[in-house]
């Protein structure tokens, strides 16, 4: 049995406690640190307070990934907009996006963002 009672495949507790506040991102401790006083907001780099293997692991799979793939376009946009210095950031961003298209189709039972998108109607 897995922690929580459910079966061994089962994601822990605590993953979902985190999914309800921040994501799967923030379980994996791949979400922007977030300080803000009255109006000042400003965003740091990312906690790390979740799981180094999972984190590690996402962050590999993103370096595998080969080009034409929807993960790999996020990271490719991201350099493509603020430049090579931005590699580790956009392989962030990626292992975010990646971590969340894995991780909704395995609670839900389907992959939303696999599906294919309606394009949004023309302005009259």
């Amino acid at each position: 049995m897995a922690v929580g009672g459910g079966p061994a495949w089962a994601w822990p507790v605590p993953c979902l406690a985190a999914v309800r506040t921040g994501g799967p991102g923030c379980w994996a401790g791949l979400t922007p640190r977030h300080r803000e006083s009255g109006l000042k907001a400003a965003r740091g780099h990312i906690t790390k307070q979740g799981s180094p293997v999972l984190r590690w692991a996402v962050v590999e799979a993103i370096q595998h990934q080969p080009a034409g793939r929807p993960v790999r376009g996020v990271q490719d946009r991201i350099i493509a907009r603020r430049g090579k210095e931005a590699k580790n950031i956009a392989k962030t961003a990626a292992a975010r996006h990646l971590l969340a298209a894995v991780f909704y189709p395995m609670r839900d039972g389907q992959a939303r963002s696999l599906a294919a998108r309606t394009p949004a109607p023309a302005a009259a």
